[in-house]
């Protein structure tokens, strides 16, 4: 595994510079859209911006990959996020930041597709459970890293502007002037068959109510700290908190769910997330550190449902149908995350900064109830007809393909799970 992680390691490298970038951008932009006294809708409707590029990108990135190739593609669209990251310091305008971020989710999803599909055409199938594992643990602390830069200079320049874009193009070197291998072509996502809603009601329906809480806290994370009065250094270390937890508890809830079941795990996490955003909201006018744990509380359980989710729908399906269970999840997590900060600006306007931490809340109470009323109408596979735990965050076709691959190399080995009980 050593030697792939090494011909990997300009790939790895590239991304995880032009993350700390996009960490620190989204960071940025909350707190400055804050301090210029954006209302919550306003504000809301920018981060929503870049989850409704996201899903708009899923259809268009593959297409372009196909017509001009990995690395071409990974340096155009690169290209394309760090010009967007210097505009926004042009005008302090919220209809102008809309549609950078708009351009920028559908030109970061494409950048997930090259570097989740050259992993998956590079790696064997026995490396690719712990090599994507190392890419998603990267993928989080990059992100975690990207808050480090706010110490740097005040948010109301364009210096932290100019450190973004410069970060996202730094990323384009060790990726451009790779010896891999380019992969093969990307598939590009249909709409998703209404018989996944029947086969796996509750799977998608969790990846949903996730994309709200996850898109919510992403988009508005960094303007809840400001509101609450923390400065650069504490609003950094609020994201890198969530992040965190996310970090941590990724692989021990994946391998908890794999002895007592997807669903019972869901279901406690949920309500475990729900309690820590209740916590946070109590704890804002308290000692940073005692914030800071329960907001590490809350992204050990909030930041894990979307595994968990895709675990779910995995076992509860046949090897030939979770193509087009992918593609269905990609529409329904990216629907959720741009909906989420939508709302959760809505509640901003409402009820003050706690409005956030409020509606995760209620969102991951309506999660674990729905889990428990499925409970009580279909069964679960058990442990033993489980698949494997994939480490994933809200990623694109390729990084889904890869827990596809991963989950068929199961059911060949393993007694498949009747599907019509679950």
């Amino acid at each position: 595994m050593l030697t792939q992680i090494r011909r990997l390691f300009g790939l790895l490298l590239g991304v995880t510079i032009l993350l700390i970038g996009m960490g620190l951008l989204s960071s940025l932009l909350g707190v400055r859209a804050t301090l210029a006294h954006f209302p919550g809708w306003q504000l809301g409707m920018v981060m929503s911006g870049y989850f409704a590029g996201f899903v708009i990108g899923s259809f268009i990135c593959p297409w372009l990959i196909r017509s001009v190739g990995h690395i071409r593609t990974f340096a155009g669209l690169a290209a394309i996020v760090a010009s967007a990251a210097l505009a926004h310091a042009l005008a302090i305008n919220p209809w102008s930041w809309l549609a950078l971020r708009l351009l920028t989710g559908i030109a970061m999803v494409g950048l997930y597709m090259v570097t989740e599909s050259w992993l998956n055409a590079t790696l064997s199938r026995e490396q690719r459970v712990p090599v994507f594992g190392l890419y998603v643990i990267l993928t989080l602390m990059a992100m975690a890293a990207g808050q480090l830069p706010l110490l740097a200079a005040p948010p109301t320049g364009p210096t932290l502007f100019l450190i973004a874009g410069m970060l996202i193009v730094f990323g384009l070197v060790p990726v451009t002037i790779t010896r891999l291998d380019q992969p093969a072509a990307v598939n590009s996502p249909n709409l998703p068959p209404w018989r996944l809603v029947r086969r796996a009601p509750f799977a998608i329906t969790a990846t949903f109510l996730a994309g709200l809480v996850t898109g919510a806290f992403w988009g508005m994370g960094a303007a809840f700290a400001t509101r609450i009065g923390l400065s650069a250094a504490g609003v950094g270390a609020f994201v890198a908190a969530v992040i965190g937890g996310g970090v941590v508890a990724q692989l021990p809830l994946g391998r908890l769910s794999n002895r007592l079941g997807r669903r019972p795990v869901l279901i406690g996490s949920a309500l475990a997330g729900a309690a820590f955003a209740v916590l946070m909201a109590a704890s804002i006018h308290g000692p940073l550190w005692l914030l800071l744990l329960f907001a590490f509380g809350f992204g050990a359980m909030a930041l894990c449902l979307y595994a968990l989710a895709v675990a779910h729908m995995n076992d509860l399906l046949e090897p030939q149908e979770v193509l087009s269970a992918t593609q269905g999840l990609l529409l329904a997590s990216g629907g959720g995350a741009a909906f989420g900060p939508l709302i959760a600006g809505v509640m901003f306007d409402a009820v003050g900064a706690r409005g956030l931490p409020y509606y995760q809340a209620a969102v991951l109470v309506l999660l674990a109830a729905i889990g428990i009323l499925r409970s009580f109408q279909k069964v679960a596979p058990s442990p033993g007809e489980q698949g494997e735990f994939v480490p994933l965050f809200m990623t694109s076709q390729g990084g889904l393909e890869i827990a596809e691959e991963i989950f068929e190399d199961f059911a060949q080995v393993s007694e498949p799970f009747d599907t019509e009980q679950g």
